[in-house]
């Protein structure tokens, strides 16, 4: 059954407003949540994330073992000044619930941003993003696979420039 992970907002105090100059409080970011959608087999969907957090930019796939992989980006609720780090829960194919978010890589220094998922040839999950913690603060892609327990420590993938191309996360 085909699953599809999303951002909603639905719980933010004043959502989709961040107030404006000289009146107006709002929310800045957004209190963004991952809701995760099985049709067919939930009437609701199941809400990832924290309730304190700015959680956005979901991925989901379902690796060659029947597990469902959800990863996202998240960040305190502040403006500015926070970096982004890269959360994953899992659910087994015979589980109710999803694992507890487990934080893939983090480095308190770097931000990473925009996870994408992928399987390889042997239908295990691997996992990309951008990431700041290149020697000179360019943004790099990142790579992390999945072993059938919990995400690897990941490895930057480095070259010269820029890299910013996320194709896929195949290996």
């Amino acid at each position: 059954c085909a699953q599809r992970a999303l951002q909603d907002n639905r719980f933010d105090l004043d959502p989709l407003w961040t107030g404006g100059a000289g009146y107006g409080e709002g929310t800045s970011p957004d209190d963004w949540q991952i809701a995760v959608l099985r049709p067919g087999l939930d009437a609701a969907p199941v809400f990832l994330g924290d309730s304190d957090a700015a959680d956005r930019h979901p991925d989901v796939i379902i690796d060659g073992a029947g597990r469902t992989h959800v990863v996202w980006d998240s960040k305190a609720l502040l403006a500015a000044g926070a970096n982004l780090r890269i959360l994953a829960a899992v659910r087994a194919p015979t589980a109710a619930d999803f694992s507890s978010a487990q934080a893939v890589a983090e480095t308190p220094a770097a931000s990473a941003r925009r996870p994408r998922l992928g399987l390889d040839g042997q239908g295990s999950a691997r996992l990309n993003w951008f990431d700041s913690r290149s020697a000179d603060w360019r943004w790099r892609v990142m790579h992390a696979a999945y072993d059938g327990a919990q995400w690897g420590a990941g490895s930057l993938l480095d070259g010269p420039g820029v890299n910013t191309c996320l194709a896929g996360a195949v290996e």
